[in-house]
Formats: C-alpha cells, structure tokens, sequence
C-alpha cells in the first residue's frame, strides 16, 4: 500500500479511486472509494458533479443551520437567566455562586453564537467555490463542520430530537452534521485495510 501511495503522490496528482477491501464484524467488505494521497482520508465514491450538486444545496441548508443555532443559543440564554431568578427564590445558595454560574452559561451561549457565524460563513464561502472544485470542498466543509461540533464525530451523535433534549436539559455540546456524508470514512493507514487496488485518478 506504501509504495502505491508514494507512486500515486509522484504524479502530483493527490485525488484517486481507489478499491479497498477491509474487515468489518468478521466479514471482509469490497469498495469503490475517493482518496486524498496527502492525507490518506477516505471519502465516498460520488462522481464531481454530484459532490457539486451537494455543495449547492448546502447554500440554503447552512443558512437554515445557522438560524437554527443561533435562535437555539438565544433561548438558552433565556432559560440560564430564568434559572437564575428562580434559584434566588427557591434557593439558599448566595448570589455570588449562582450569578458566576449563569455567566460561564451565558458566556458559552454567546460564544456559540460566535462560533456560528465563524463556521456558517466559512462553510458557505468554500460551498460557492465547490462547485467548482468539488472533491476539495468536501474535504474542506468536512473539517468546518467537525470543529464547529467540538470535534465530535458523527458517530457520536445521537438521534437528533434526543440530542436536543439531552443538551436543553444538562448543558451538554449539542451536535448536528448539516453534510454528514462529506466525513471522511477513515484512513486509509487503518488497521482494518487488508489491501487496496488502484483504479484511476479523479
């Protein structure tokens, strides 16, 4: 696998299709993927223009994202401040204590807003130019989004209307992937890779 990713990268040319057979559950499983030579990231086998077709529709799915976090964010903001109020009421703790708690929520709440329209932007931005370079969007939006998620992976997340609840009710990261299926699939230097066969460049 080595000396064929040495030669593929010698073309300069760092985008090919490659047949990989590994094992998965005690069962060996044959397919087609797409794989950047320079990071050894496994993607998909989708034709360039359905990558650009993705891209497209990220446009107005990102813009319904960000609204969506945004105003998700806001709400919180509303519920830490009720709490606050509430606790003076109904709690003996001081002031001090509870007010330095609703400003680390409020804080992380604001700054995930920041965050938002960081990451919103950026993703729209590299969306417009992945049409036009679609195998290097994908990679690109895939990295925006795993970060705006605070580096949890798509396997981590859980039902959505769960993940929703589970984050309303204790604080927790709530993660959504607008374009889940641009994540890599693995690497493939993975231990699961039995053995590879090039096919063509891309």
């Amino acid at each position: 696998m080595s000396s064929l990713i040495c030669s593929l990268k010698n073309t300069g040319n760092y985008w090919a299709r490659i047949e990989v057979e590994r094992k998965k559950d005690n069962r060996i499983i044959h397919k087609t993927e797409i794989v950047n030579l320079l990071t050894y990231q496994r993607y998909y086998d989708e034709p360039k223009y359905v990558v650009s077709f993705k891209c497209l529709m990220i446009l107005p799915g990102n813009l319904f994202h960000f609204s969506g976090t945004v105003l998700w964010n806001m709400v919180q903001i509303i519920v830490d401040l009720g709490k606050l109020f509430y606790n003076l009421l109904t709690s003996c703790r001081t002031l001090k204590d509870k007010f330095i708690e609703v400003v680390l929520d409020v804080t992380d709440d604001l700054t995930n807003i920041v965050r938002s329209v960081f990451y919103s932007f950026s993703i729209a931005t590299v969306a417009i130019w992945g049409i036009f370079m679609p195998y290097l969007a994908r990679e690109t939006i895939a990295s925006l989004e795993y970060n705006w998620n605070h580096c949890i992976g798509r396997d981590k997340v859980m039902n959505i209307a769960n993940n929703i609840f589970d984050s309303f009710l204790h604080k927790r990261k709530s993660v959504f992937y607008l374009a889940h299926c641009f994540q890599p699939l693995g690497s493939l230097r993975s231990l699961d890779i039995i053995k590879t066969r090039f096919i063509a460049y891309c």
